[in-house]
């Protein structure tokens, strides 16, 4: 199976539902007597009561993988269904929607929309509470009353936990809720690779034009043999409990939500717009940099250039070890032009200082394989001069596995892991909302942030700087030639799995791909590369009933069956660099 194909499955039931159990092993110790009989000569046993419990009340936001359509969006959804997808497969049926034990009871989960004009009330109440308040339908289904009156609570839960809550105009719950028979029809899973599987939760019906808010919401213990069970038909409203929720606004548009969203996506190079009327300016413009405040150490105030590791993209056909631009100034020095420093180079060697400082553990292995350079460095000076005629014997050199160098550190530095933002993108200028911005990586700057993290605890002496040098030569050697982009959208945010795929010249790239916040991505790649394909997993693939299908979802067999007919193709974007 490929990484983007997946497996359909009507559902995964656990091997246990959610509650309490009792675990007892009974043995006997029995022998034959001289009669040939069975007797006992004892008796032992033990009971150890344990329990299983997922997820009542809330949702981490782990357990939610994604949703569609995106948290936030704005887009034509009106002939969509929406769904959540949960990272734990056997959720929906970890426990039961009927107060009846026993037999294959559908999901206890539904995904509900309700319309801004649809007079829908939240609030976040007391456990406590839940079966209290004035429009309170919350059953009392468990085994441990936790006071006259009030809900029951589990182990692990407490009366004052907060309890988000949505209480639904009783007129319109009907037609909301999922009807008993299609109720297993709307959850189904998604099975990826041999152990990746994920539940899809799916609503019943499409979003009106407007806002929308979409609950999952939990039905344990509301059904009986009757139907959805009503505490007061009196009451205005019926209360649910709702483990998570978003909104989003549907429109009149003409294009799918994704094809809108690449369509607007403004593609350009990592920096600031050009100053056409001053050509030093715009010089240093041109290699990403812009100008900061700084303060100096005697507190005088003034502005500096800087630049980060990713600059302006030149194109893919550059030159393997091609260094990048050259600078108009030494690294830190000032810049006649302008009159002002270039502190780019600096701040990178600053910021790797105090990187590996921030790691103890690597800052000790790194300070150990510089005391044992040192001791080396020592033994080879010895045995080179007369030193050996004059003492009983030379100290032994231990072996270069002792202590080893941490490449993998300075490996993942190279990489920008860790790298903060700030000094990745100058000003957030150069990175607006829906944008994709493409670099390349300046090697200098990696050089110096390489340089001002392994130069902590350096050591004197000359033999020992050779060694020094030595190594620091194969580090920079080591440097990688990378490209890539920046991509700010609620794609990120919307496809939090965004597949990434990159080739240079027909042939595939491994790309690195990093989350860096909610809603930016970063892309590192071979230098080499000139196409880039953005893509919806299959797996994160959403709804749309077929056309004229007003009976949605009763006329389909099974859950599955409902999947394969209205599981869209999936949207990319592809890009030549």
């Amino acid at each position: 199976m490929s990484a983007d194909s997946f497996r359909l499955l009507d559902c995964h039931r656990p091997a246990l539902e959610d509650g309490r159990y009792v675990l007892e092993v009974r043995q006997h110790l029995t022998r034959m007597n001289d009669a040939g009989h069975s007797e006992t000569l004892a008796e032992y046993s033990a009971r150890q009561g344990f329990l299983v419990q997922g997820p009542r009340y809330a949702l981490a936001p782990d357990d939610v993988v994604g949703v569609y359509p995106p948290a936030g969006s704005r887009g034509h959804f009106g002939a969509v269904v929406p769904h959540v997808i949960l990272g734990a497969s056997t959720l929906p049926w970890e426990r039961s929607p009927s107060s009846a034990a026993g037999g294959q009871q559908p999901p206890w989960l539904a995904l509900v929309l309700v319309h801004e004009d649809d007079g829908v009330l939240t609030a976040a109440v007391p456990l406590s509470r839940l079966d209290k308040d004035l429009h309170a339908d919350f059953p009392e289904r468990v085994s441990k009353l936790s006071g006259p009156g009030q809900v029951l609570v589990e182990p692990g839960e407490a009366e004052a936990q907060m309890v988000a809550v949505v209480d639904l105009p009783a007129a319109i719950v009907d037609r909301l809720l999922p009807a008993p028979a299609h109720r297993a029809l709307l959850v189904h899973v998604r099975v990826r690779g041999e152990a990746d599987s994920r539940a899809v939760v799916v609503a019943r019906q499409s979003p009106r034009l407007g806002v929308t808010t979409a609950h999952l919401v939990s039905l344990e213990g509301r059904y009986d043999g009757d139907g959805f069970k009503r505490c007061d038909a009196a009451k205005s409203h019926v209360r649910f409990v709702s483990l998570y929720s978003w909104r989003f606004r549907s429109e009149a548009a003409t294009r799918p939500y994704f094809d809108t969203l690449v369509h607007g996506l403004d593609v350009g190079t990592l920096r600031l717009p050009a100053a056409r009327d001053n050509a030093d300016a715009e010089h240093f413009l041109a290699q990403g940099a812009v100008a900061l405040p700084r303060e100096g150490f005697d507190g005088g105030g003034g502005s500096a250039l800087y630049h980060g590791p990713l600059v302006p993209w030149r194109g893919a056909g550059i030159a393997a070890g091609d260094p990048g631009p050259a600078p108009r100034a030494a690294p830190g020095g000032p810049i006649p032009e302008l009159q002002v420093d270039d502190l780019s180079h600096a701040a990178a060697w600053e910021l790797g200082r105090l990187m590996l400082l921030h790691d103890p553990g690597v800052a000790r292995r790194l300070y150990a394989w510089k005391c044992h350079s040192f001791q080396g460095a020592c033994c080879e000076a010895l045995a080179a001069s007369d030193a050996r005629h004059r003492t009983d014997h030379l100290p032994c050199r231990r072996r270069d596995d002792d202590h080893p160098f941490p490449f993998d550190w300075f490996d993942r530095l190279m990489r920008l892991e860790g790298v903060p933002f700030g000094y990745l993108v100058a000003t957030p200028q150069m990175l607006p909302p829906e944008s994709l911005r493409r670099f390349e990586v300046e090697r200098r700057w990696i050089e110096s942030l390489v340089d001002g993290a392994f130069l902590v605890g350096s050591l004197g002496g000359a033999q020992c700087a050779h060694h020094e040098q030595a190594m620091r030569a194969e580090l920079h050697a080591r440097i990688p030639r990378f490209g890539g982009f920046l991509l700010r959208s609620a794609m990120v945010s919307g496809w939090p799995e965004l597949r990434v795929a990159v080739s240079a010249k027909g042939r595939a790239v491994e790309p690195i791909v990093r989350r860096l916040s909610r809603d930016t991505l970063l892309c590192l790649f071979d230098g080499g590369a000139d196409r880039v394909e953005l893509a919806v997993p299959d797996d994160h693939r959403h709804f749309e009933p077929p056309a004229g299908n007003d009976e949605f979802p009763g006329r389909f067999r099974s859950a599955v069956d409902l999947a394969r007919a209205c599981l869209v193709h999936g949207h990319s974007l592809a890009l030549a660099l």
